[in-house]
């Protein structure tokens, strides 16, 4: 098999997904947030809670250029890949890799927003949902020894 070419474009679900986005970036803790940063949190959220969403409509969110191969945040979709696939195989299918991400933060993106909205004492959110994080960092890890 053949390694595949990378998409240029990473989606979202077109509509309330592409909105919730929206918000985020403008308002609550992830205010002033890139859209890469989001779709990230939202991609982890949805691993860790097994929320895997097939996207419908797509809606471009943003370039893969901002996801070098080598990049922490790629290796991260590669290891979601790897560790839903359980199989080395998926990482010459760059599709796939990133199919698998954007489902998944399809998934995330609404637990993202309750979340963000769910607690007006931001500054514990933040210590919170940083310490949520790193134990899915630490799962990846663990998981793709």
């Amino acid at each position: 098999m053949n390694k595949s070419e990378k998409p240029k474009l990473i989606h979202c679900q077109e509509g309330t997904k592409k909105d919730i986005y929206e918000v985020l970036i403008n308002e609550g803790p992830f205010k002033d947030k890139t859209l890469k940063d989001i779709f990230m949190i939202a991609m982890a959220l949805g691993f860790k809670h097994n929320v895997r969403v097939p996207i419908k409509k797509q809606e471009w969110l943003f370039r893969t250029d901002q996801l070098p191969d080598n990049s922490e945040d790629y290796w991260i979709f590669k290891s979601i890949a790897i560790s839903t696939e359980k199989d080395l195989n998926v990482l010459l299918d760059e599709k796939k890799i990133c199919n698998i991400a954007q489902e998944y933060a399809n998934g995330g993106i609404s637990l993202l927003k309750e979340k963000a909205f769910s607690s007006s004492d931001f500054a514990n959110f933040n210590k919170r949902f940083e310490s949520e994080l790193r134990d899915i960092l630490n799962e990846l890890l663990v998981n793709n020894e």
